[in-house]
């Protein structure tokens, strides 16, 4: 029995390695396709293959990172919020817009860079726009009388 699950184990991670010769042999990670169609993601989001979002297997849901497809150095920056990929040599698992972004299908090497979080700005902090005229109006001045009484 261990060896009729093993050989189909190796055929199952014979038809992944098929896919990525050129990439095994250089130790680059991969970014692949969500291949879901729909349900919920690990973080309890609807699946959507519209939004820009990935599936990482270590980085907090909500972590914003930026893609680099290797090949035509494009990028995207995705949420992550979603758990895998689960396969040896693969980084990453990107939605269909993402990787549309990206302009791959199937694989491609990829790097990822983690996008610091932006602090609020609170609405009264941002500067407000003036004018052009209001700001070259002159102010009136007042004679100030120097005699004292």
């Amino acid at each position: 029995m261990t060896k009729s699950i093993t050989s189909g184990l190796v055929v199952c991670l014979g038809f992944t390695a098929a896919l990525a010769p050129a990439f095994a042999a250089e130790k680059r990670p991969v970014a692949a396709i969500y291949s879901a169609t729909g349900g919920m993601t690990a973080s309890g989001e609807t699946y959507s293959p519209a939004k820009l979002t990935a599936a990482h297997r270590t980085f907090p849901f909500g972590t914003m990172v930026r893609v680099t497809n290797l090949h035509n150095g494009r990028t995207v920056i995705v949420r992550i919020n979603d758990r895998g990929p689960f396969t040896k040599g693969f980084i990453i698992d990107l939605t269909q817009a993402a990787a549309k972004e990206l302009h791959f299908s199937g694989i491609t090497p990829v790097t990822l860079d983690v996008v610091p979080a932006q602090p609020a700005v609170p609405r009264s902090a941002t500067p407000t726009a003036t004018p052009a005229t209001a700001r070259m109006t002159p102010t009136p001045v007042t004679e100030v009388s120097t005699t004292r009484p």
